[in-house]
């Protein structure tokens, strides 16, 4: 059996299985760190960044620009049915971002419109206190009435 001399420099064989999660963090970590620390400071300075557009757009994900892909992405979160308005503004948006940071950030926006709708702003506490019009049957306000309450416990369960 001959055996073999090893190289002075070479790692001793572990002979146990190692997760690649494990491994594949210690890689990816500074540039998860990198990309988080900008996805906090937007979230963080976003009404002042964003002015008129944060009341309807929120920033959920960023992949900053680098080397080797020039084109970095801002995806926004945004109510739904403002898709097109936050197309159409999203130079302006972009330029907002890039200023605030700095340098090109990003220079393509993405929209998810799942953010979702407030139904009581700019309303009274109680949506379905305030009577839209008076129905001109008894009977009918009675049953509407019923089901405004019916409907308000069941939001209070």
């Amino acid at each position: 059996m001959t055996s073999y001399r090893k190289a002075p420099n070479e790692a001793k064989r572990k002979k146990k299985l190692t997760r690649l999660s494990g491994l594949t963090e210690q890689l990816i970590a500074p540039a998860l760190v990198k990309k988080s620390a900008y996805l906090n400071q937007l979230i963080a300075h976003w009404p002042q960044i964003a002015g008129p557009y944060a009341q309807w757009a929120k920033p959920a994900d960023i992949h900053p620009a680098t080397a080797e892909d020039k084109d970095g992405s801002l995806t926004l979160s945004i109510h739904s049915g403002r898709g097109p308005e936050a197309l159409a503004q999203s130079d302006d948006i972009l330029r907002r971002v890039n200023q605030f940071v700095g340098f090109q950030l990003a220079s393509q926006v993405r929209v998810k419109q799942d953010l979702p709708l407030n139904p009581h702003q700019g309303t009274s506490a109680n949506p379905l206190s305030a009577p839209v019009s008076q129905p001109k049957s008894a009977s009918l306000q009675e049953a509407l009435d019923r089901l405004g309450k019916t409907l308000e416990n069941r939001g209070k369960k």
